[in-house]
């Protein structure tokens, strides 16, 4: 998916100076601190993850909402977590979608599965026999 979406990306005359790992965070730029340091699996994982999300790929809704924002933040360190596991299981289809897509790309072999808990379904009219 990261890829797919850099395909689209990278036909915009503004990124094409960009390559794929500086755009998603994985390969640090030139000015920032210690950019000569290989980035940690889990810093790569929070770098991809976060921009995703930046970008709308199933996007964390109100964010201007302090409580919502800390929210995705911890969503974000838990996928990055998560990285050193061999399973992550959650409920949050929004995260389990951005983890999925950075684990794919970066080649973290951590198992997503999407936890959906059962809801009893309710009959939507009355379909008795008079």
């Amino acid at each position: 998916m990261v890829e797919k979406i850099w395909q689209i990306l990278s036909g915009i005359e503004e990124f094409s100076g960009i390559g794929i790992e500086t755009f998603f965070g994985v390969k640090p730029r030139s000015f920032e601190a210690d950019s000569d340091r290989e980035r940690t699996i889990q810093e790569k994982v929070n770098a991809v993850y976060h921009q995703l999300n930046f970008l709308g790929y199933y996007r964390d809704s109100k964010m201007k909402k302090d409580r919502r924002f800390r929210a995705s933040f911890s969503d974000m360190t838990h996928a990055g977590v998560a990285s050193f596991c061999h399973f992550f299981l959650c409920r949050d289809e929004d995260l389990v979608m951005k983890a999925a897509a950075a684990y794919e790309y970066l080649g973290v072999n951590t198992r997503v599965l999407h936890y959906k808990a059962y809801k009893k379904m309710q009959p939507t009219a009355d379909t008795s026999a008079d």
